[in-house]
């Protein structure tokens, strides 16, 4: 009996800080028979300290990950990438070889406390500056407290985790 070879799978955003280095280790965990995930961005920056913290909080440590960037798999080969921002969606010209392309935005999540680029520029979805309907109990606006960004946190980890359930067979 000859073993199966796992498909390789890149998770695609701007910093490589949040969503994709989540999604990466959520499919490496629970899929890993299977599966291969990698991470990378299109300007990679520092994984964020809140994402380390509520994936550490579900047994799953990333502390030792690094931001990388999608230069560093130019010329791998992959079975799919999925994008997991519009920004990065729109760079899937970058993008390195691979047999099938994906984009899974979490529109609710791209607020300048998950995405640099968010906080700069309308790059992103402007109509989701600000989070609302996940931590919020009306309008106002996400405070910068620890307990409400952690929430935040989690609140995505949580929907990145059900996606990967439901979809990972990529």
């Amino acid at each position: 009996m000859t073993k199966m070879e796992k498909l390789k799978v890149l998770f695609i955003c701007k910093d490589n800080s949040v969503r994709s280095q989540m999604a990466a280790a959520f499919l490496n965990r629970y899929f890993g028979d299977h599966y291969e995930a990698y991470s990378a961005g299109l300007e990679p920056s520092e994984i964020n300290p809140y994402t380390k913290k509520v994936m550490e909080e579900i047994g799953i440590d990333i502390s030792s990950n690094c931001a990388k960037s999608i230069e560093e798999y130019r010329g791998k080969k992959f079975d799919c990438i999925i994008s997991l921002c519009d920004y990065a969606a729109a760079s899937s010209s970058r993008f390195p070889e691979c047999k099938k392309k994906l984009n899974n935005y979490f529109k609710g999540y791209c607020t300048p406390i998950f995405c640099e680029i968010a906080e700069k520029s309308d790059a992103c979805f402007p109509e989701h500056k600000k989070l609302r309907g996940k931590i919020n109990k009306g309008p106002s606006d996400v405070k910068d407290t620890e307990k409400e960004i952690l929430a935040a946190f989690r609140c995505l980890r949580e929907e990145i985790f059900d996606w990967i359930e439901k979809e990972a067979m990529f």
